[in-house]
């Protein structure tokens, strides 16, 4: 007969959702401190003990960073919060803070209704319906973002960093909302941007020999004909036809991009480049092998060039000038390459761009969505590195998850607007939802909904030392696009004041927390694995040192 160590255990109503909201209850309140401009900092303890502490003023991040609470049953909330929480941080960068705190307001609220009597089953759809009207609602507020001043002033009100928001909103104005933006760690202790002309990808020369200019280490031809492939060339017999047809098309430099050459390609190439006969630069792309198809076919529409590729069994002997591309300048490094005004049809390129802007407007995934804007970025000819340097390890990587939600955030209020930020855009949107309300059935999700609505406002206000209510009731009498600045404790007008929101991270704010609450408020039954009790789950869960998720605000 089976031991108890060696049997399920399930937990019931009452005590399941009791346990489930006071998990999810303690992830929020650790969350919770870091919203608004005057927010505190959450400080977490090291996995390993020789690393750093880490001091983190983003939702996101702090739950990713919650490995397990002490009590089994309440950690199951607390996952099921920070699971949510995580998906939206990893899909718009920004917000999770404010989700954190509206859930809490929708978990808070229910509860006290179903205390009442009310059954959460009728409830869950009403919280549904009233998330999406208040999605509609907030999107018939936003207002489009533009010019460089009010980038930056948006981006200093999520980074809270001038010499980072400044530099944020020069490269966004000057690259676009589809612009692609590579932050990367610096050495050096500052801040630096970088802007690359044309188009340019990951990738090296196939032989240093190519090197044009020794000094700067590149390889620079101007008006070559244009070849693309994934080919492995190594037979001189498939280069002469490729250098005949370049010759025919009255290119004077030949430009490649292929898997590899090698053998007596190679020592065809380089003689012919080294004797002045025809210059050739040969690179091999150093992008992921599932972004191979998608380069080709950028490049393809860039310069008028036709991919010679393994699928299709096609072979370099058959090339013919029709069939190479052409652009005013090729280069190479020996980490990228790029070409400079590609010769491509015009009206098939804008016919891909509209294409490539439509599925942007429709990725499902942040990982489907930034490759997009690395091609959009690409085929536009608008792209920039952000380096991210601090004064220590701990800085520099606070700063560097910083910028790259930013710019992320960013990204979202140029596509679809932004609306008055420090929760008073929220709070103007639970009074209109009070009013949309028409059905009588659908009043106690609404009233619950508007409620929390209104929270991200009250804690702002609280962290600043302010009593909430006084406040609330100044703003929803206020102009339409006022609000309060809590650092100047008054009500201002929020667009000049800088102080906006991504309407697209408050709507994701506001869906993920309805889910979420809406998902633990309908679980009824907790069922844990077999092997683990309750004594022993303290002993054997993954922890932190400390015994805990070591958390202080």
């Amino acid at each position: 007969m089976p031991t108890a160590s060696h049997s399920q255990r399930i937990v019931l109503l009452p005590g399941s959702r009791q346990k489930l909201m006071a998990g999810a209850d303690r992830l929020a309140e650790s969350i919770r401190p870091t919203l608004g401009p005057n927010a505190r900092t959450v400080v977490v303890e090291a996995v390993r003990d020789l690393s750093p502490v880490e001091i983190l003023d983003d939702g996101g991040t702090i739950a990713r960073r919650m490995v397990s609470l002490g009590d089994r049953d309440e950690n199951v909330g607390a996952m099921l919060l920070r699971e949510s929480l995580w998906q939206m941080h990893e899909t718009v960068g920004d917000g999770a803070a404010t989700a954190a705190v509206i859930f809490q307001g929708i978990v808070r609220a229910s509860r006290r209704l179903l205390a009442a009597g009310f059954h959460a089953a009728h409830l869950r759809p009403q919280l549904e319906r009233a998330a999406r009207t208040a999605a509609s609602v907030l999107r018939a507020q936003a207002r489009p973002l533009s010019g460089q001043e009010e980038i930056a002033r948006c981006a200093l009100a999520i980074c809270h960093d001038e010499k980072m928001a400044d530099l944020l909103g020069e490269i966004l104005y000057i690259t676009g909302g589809e612009g692609y933006v590579n932050v990367l760690e610096s050495r050096r202790r500052g801040l630096e941007r970088e802007y690359f002309d044309g188009s340019y990808w990951t990738g090296s020369w196939i032989s240093a020999t190519m090197i044009t200019d020794i000094a700067k280490r590149e390889a620079i031809h101007d008006d070559p004909a244009i070849f693309i492939s994934d080919l492995d060339l190594r037979k001189a017999d498939e280069i002469l036809p490729l250098m005949e047809a370049t010759l025919a098309a009255g290119r004077k430099s030949l430009f490649m991009l292929v898997e590899q050459v090698s053998g007596a390609a190679l020592a065809a190439l380089l003689s012919n480049h080294q004797s002045g006969v025809l210059p050739c630069l040969a690179v091999s792309a150093g992008a992921i092998y599932s972004e191979l198809p998608y380069l080709h076919e950028d490049l393809a529409h860039l310069t008028g060039a036709r991919p010679f590729l393994k699928a299709a069994g096609e072979s370099p002997t058959a090339v013919t000038a029709a069939d190479l591309g052409h652009a005013r300048r090729a280069w190479a490094t020996r980490s990228d390459f790029g070409v400079v005004a590609g010769s491509g049809d015009p009206h098939a390129l804008r016919r891909h761009i509209r294409t490539l802007r439509v599925r942007l407007r429709t990725a499902e995934t942040e990982e489907s969505a930034n490759l997009l804007r690395k091609r959009l970025a690409k085929l536009l000819g608008g792209a920039a590195t952000l380096h991210v340097g601090a004064a220590t390890d701990v800085e520099k990587e606070s700063r560097l998850g910083m910028a790259k939600r930013t710019v992320r955030a960013l990204h979202a209020a140029m596509r679809d607007g932004v609306v008055p930020g420090g929760g008073s855009g929220l709070a103007r949107c639970a009074q209109r939802l009070r009013g949309a309300c028409q059905r009588a059935d659908e009043t106690m999700g609404t009233a619950v909904m508007a409620d929390a609505l209104e929270e991200p406002l009250r804690v702002i206000a609280a962290s600043a030392g302010l009593e909430p209510a006084p406040i609330l009731g100044k703003v929803l009498t206020a102009p339409e696009g006022s609000g309060f600045d809590v650092r100047a404790a008054a009500i201002v007008d929020m667009r000049q004041a800088g102080i906006v929101d991504p309407v697209a991270v408050l709507e994701a704010a506001i869906m993920t927390a309805a889910h979420a609450a809406a998902l633990l408020l309908t679980t009824e039954v907790l069922v844990h694995s077999p092997g683990l009790e309750k004594d022993e789950w303290s002993r054997k869960r993954p922890r932190l040192p400390g015994n805990a998720p070591q958390v202080a605000t």
